[in-house]
């Protein structure tokens, strides 16, 4: 009797023996199981972060290579290879900087498409220029604006495209020089590129007015605080108001032409405009990387650009770090006189030169 309980007691135990090695093959292999999409999950998390910094750095590279050489003019100041005395300081260019131009062209239509038929007189002018600078050192954002009726040298050529010779002219009409397109982008690259002394242009922006309803649209309506009287529009000095779309396009687009310096205060008009925006994307781009793409993707056949997926990548990421409450604005000085036929804003080029040091040297 006691042999038989003492043979059933050592059969459970090998029984039970058995079930509690199957539990902990089970735990282990739970255990392996759960670790497994962990690896997968963080492997996946460390190439996106991989593949985005590599683009990232591409795009960085490719915007300071786009800058080229800069340009020796007669009248020289500017040049990224020499430090500059200046008023018994000595200057030193900041090559880190990145400086983009940006147009608005005067026209509701689409970019239009090139052929046998393109008329190289109606590349549109560029009635808002500006300059975008960013300067990685403080994490400083300055932009200028610049009059479009600032005069300086430009390409003039005929109907079919075909150079006939360099005049002196209102620097807005350089866009209208070309195919409306990128000829006519890098053609008025490089008469701001001139007015500046020849200043290196990493990228540029064109867009037709006509995608301003767009884009207002697409942010939710942009505030501002109004800089002048608008009687055209029911607005006064100092009033607040949201714009809706059609608005926002009106704001930015309509100017007294019988007035003498309107286009002076238009530009005041799209430098309020231009900083209520900014402020906006740059709120919502720290919320979505991929904001600045999304709003391109909206108005992108109303676009010309030469910045690639890759620098925008680049220029959205590195903007987080920055203070859009610290952004600076500036203008070139000048003086608006009556021409032959035209306005004719001519630029001050000892204030020109102070605000290239200011904003370009160190």
């Amino acid at each position: 009797m006691d042999r038989k309980n003492k043979t059933r007691r050592n059969t459970n135990n090998r029984i039970g023996n058995r079930n509690s090695k199957s539990s902990d093959n089970k735990k282990r292999k739970k255990s392996r199981s759960a670790v497994v999409p962990v690896a997968v999950i963080l492997g996946i998390i460390f190439t996106v972060c991989m593949a985005f910094n590599i683009v990232r750095e591409i795009g960085k590279n490719n915007l300071h290579k786009g800058a080229g050489v800069a340009k020796v003019y007669a009248e020289s100041f500017y040049d990224k290879a020499t430090d500059i005395e200046y008023d018994g300081k000595i200057y030193k260019y900041n090559s880190d900087i990145i400086t983009f131009l940006v147009m608005g062209i005067d026209s509701d239509e689409k970019v239009p498409e090139v052929d046998e038929n393109t008329d190289y007189l109606m590349g549109g002018q560029s009635d808002a220029l500006f300059l975008f600078v960013m300067n990685p050192h403080d994490k400083s954002l300055s932009v200028i604006a610049i009059n479009r009726n600032s005069m300086t040298n430009i390409y003039m050529c005929d109907r079919a495209g075909n150079y006939k010779k360099t005049g002196w002219a209102q620097i807005c009409v350089q866009h209208g020089y070309g195919d409306g397109r990128e000829l006519s982008c890098t053609r008025t690259r490089d008469a701001v590129s001139e007015l500046f002394y020849g200043l290196p242009i990493n990228a540029y922006v064109s867009m037709q007015i006509g995608a301003v309803k767009y884009l207002n649209n697409a942010v939710g309506g942009i505030e501002v605080v109004v800089p002048s009287d608008f009687p055209e529009m029911g607005f006064v000095e100092g009033q607040t108001v949201e714009l809706d779309d059609e608005q926002a396009y009106f704001f930015l687009r309509f100017r007294d032409t019988t007035k003498f310096n309107s286009a002076s205060k238009r530009l005041e008009n799209d430098k309020v405009y231009l900083k209520a925006f900014m402020e906006k994307v740059f709120e919502k781009t720290k919320k979505d990387i991929s904001c600045p793409i999304k709003l391109y993707n909206i108005v992108k056949d109303y676009v010309v650009t030469d910045i690639t997926v890759d620098e925008m990548t680049y220029v959205a990421s590195e903007l987080l770090g920055y203070q859009m409450s610290e952004l600076k604005f500036y203008q070139l000085e000048g003086e608006m006189v009556h021409g032959q036929k035209y306005k004719e804003f001519n630029v001050d080029t000892e204030a020109a030169k102070r605000l290239i040091l200011q904003v370009f040297y160190e």
